[in-house]
């Protein structure tokens, strides 16, 4: 009887009070923290992984089931309050890039797909665009399909678009080049890792440039019917 008290006085004292382990921390209000004692609040769960390798995961999710209709890596909901975000990300201070969102494969939504912020307000060195018509008839574009590269999911199909090394020589800052680390857990301790390395273009910015050149065109159309009709 006083083993089976004694029992019960530690399962309470577990559940009501605050358990600090070396990589794992529980406070008396539920928080959970992994890998850190400062639980960044109002987070019910807070991971921080220091690992100095060449990948480090604060989550790695996994959804396999093969006879499954569906499988979500990670499945997120968000609901009422002012605003709602399933999910928000930021990426900064890498030396090299920072992607809040890194997607291997495609990416869909159903609602809109809102890039940057245009507003004049946040701003500074506007300027008019110059004369990009000449250039933009040099552009050539293509139709292609993708090889298959490593642990890159690229679009299968017939594409159509530019070739990076072409548009580069006449718009040189819609091109940058892109570092793909090939992801292997099994092999996170064995040196660096792969890296596939290859160009892309800033299709969006490519948007004004197509409009500047369609406003010059016309203006050339207008004034040539005013020549013809004098």
């Amino acid at each position: 009887m006083k083993g089976k008290l004694f029992l019960g006085v530690l399962i309470i004292a577990a559940l009501t009070a605050q358990i600090s382990l070396a990589q794992l921390k529980i406070i008396t209000n539920g928080n959970v923290g992994i890998g850190t004692e400062n639980i960044l609040l109002p987070a019910k769960l807070h991971i921080k992984n220091n690992y100095a390798g060449y990948g480090s995961f604060g989550i790695y999710a996994c959804g396999i089931g093969y006879n499954a209709y569906y499988n979500y890596g990670i499945y997120t909901n968000a609901i009422y309050g002012n605003s709602a975000y399933g999910i928000y990300a930021t990426a900064r201070y890498a030396s090299n890039k920072n992607y809040a969102g890194y997607f291997v494969g495609n990416v869909y939504v159903t609602g809109e797909l809102i890039e940057g912020g245009s507003d004049f307000g946040i701003k500074e060195d506007v300027k008019v665009l110059d004369s990009v018509l000449p250039n933009v008839m040099k552009l050539k574009a293509k139709t292609f399909k993708y090889k298959k590269v490593k642990d890159i999911n690229f679009a299968k199909g017939k594409r159509y678009g530019f070739i990076a090394q072409e548009l580069e020589e006449v718009f040189p800052d819609l091109v940058v080049e892109h570092q793909h680390v090939v992801i292997d857990p099994e092999k996170k301790d064995e040196g660096e890792p792969e890296v596939v390395t290859y160009k892309v273009i800033k299709y969006s910015q490519l948007i004004p440039i197509l409009v500047h050149a369609i406003q010059e065109q016309q203006q050339q159309i207008e004034e040539l019917k005013k020549e013809m009709g004098k």
